[in-house]
């Protein structure tokens, strides 16, 4: 969609004052943008909150310490893993029908 400038400057209005005004649709899509970005900060800082933490509470627990190196890994490689996957899936099924 292009904007076209009018011909006519009107009284008072500047030569760089030709900026198209938000629609509708795109305010909406901010701020389901804004809530996934805030649900996906807290998500990783929960995750960042717990790591310091689990090691002493696996080992008072009895959890082998090469145990808990699994669990993190297990984690970060399934995030790697999953985000491409996750992408294709928007791109054949679509944002909304995912989000």
């Amino acid at each position: 969609m292009d904007y076209e400038r009018p011909e006519t400057i009107y009284e008072g209005q500047q030569e760089d004052e030709y900026s198209l005004p938000p629609s509708s649709h795109d305010l909406p899509m901010n701020r389901l943008v804004m809530s996934i970005l805030g649900i996906t900060a807290l998500s990783n800082s929960a995750y960042a909150i717990i790591a310091p933490f689990l090691p002493f509470e696996f080992e008072k627990k009895g959890v082998d310490p090469s145990m808990l190196g699994y669990i993190f890994s297990i984690y970060s490689v399934a995030v790697v893993l999953v985000s491409p996957m996750v992408g294709k899936m928007i791109s054949i099924l679509g944002r909304r029908n995912l989000v």
